[in-house]
């Protein structure tokens, strides 16, 4: 080789140089950088290059996919286009996989639930005395009409009336007062329990409170 290129002419050297730097213009360099350890870089899915802090690579012109990946880093991907006789500078940058910004392959520890659990007696019980009471109320109020209703027929004038009958109308009268009582405290007790209900307490882990959840 070092006879042929000896014996080559003025011309012939001329010539070669002269082919060089047209072939030279007709392709694209590719500088690929990278500031950490050695990464293997794949172009166009077939050709594989190792950079350690900088290689050089000739490529025809056209558009190029790059591509790099390796052990507990993400995936680096980028395309370019290249022109004939430019020169073009890619830093290869791979960054760890779970770094801020990134999603982690590994699934999300769950974490026990440390608030407690919900029950929901408290509404069921809160209904049901509400019922109850609202059903008390109702009946005591019916008994106090009738009641009244009797004393008032026993006296229609309501004067110089019998004192058993003035005895019953004013019974009556209280117990009309302890009906509407019983009713109003029924109809709370169905709404609060219905609220518990609707939104269950939740009790806190190892029985040290109670914590009640919604808006109020």
């Amino acid at each position: 080789m070092e006879r042929f290129v000896t014996e080559l002419s003025s011309d012939d050297k001329a010539t070669i140089q002269a082919t060089v730097e047209t072939l030279s213009k007709k392709v694209a360099t590719l500088v690929l950088r990278t500031p950490g350890s050695p990464v293997d870089v794949t172009i166009d899915g077939a050709r594989h290059v190792t950079v350690s802090n900088t290689a050089r690579v000739r490529l025809a012109p056209g558009r190029h996919d790059l591509s790099a990946s390796a052990a507990h880093f993400a995936s680096w991907r980028q395309s370019l286009l290249l022109p004939a006789g430019t020169q073009a500078e890619v830093t290869v940058s791979l960054v760890p996989v779970g770094a801020a910004g990134l999603p982690n392959d590994r699934p999300a520890r769950v974490e026990p639930d440390a608030r407690g659990t919900t029950v929901r007696w408290p509404g069921y019980l809160g209904v049901g005395v509400g019922v109850a009471a609202t059903g008390l109320g109702a009946y005591l109020g019916a008994r106090a009409l009738a009641d009244y209703g009797d004393a008032t027929t026993a006296c229609p004038a309501k004067v110089d009336c019998d004192p058993v009958a003035t005895e019953q109308a004013r019974d009556a009268r209280s117990l009309g007062w302890v009906s509407t009582g019983f009713v109003i405290g029924g109809l709370a007790a169905v709404a609060i329990g219905g609220y518990l209900w609707i939104r269950p307490i939740r009790v806190a882990p190892h029985g040290t409170g109670i914590v009640a959840l919604g808006t109020f």
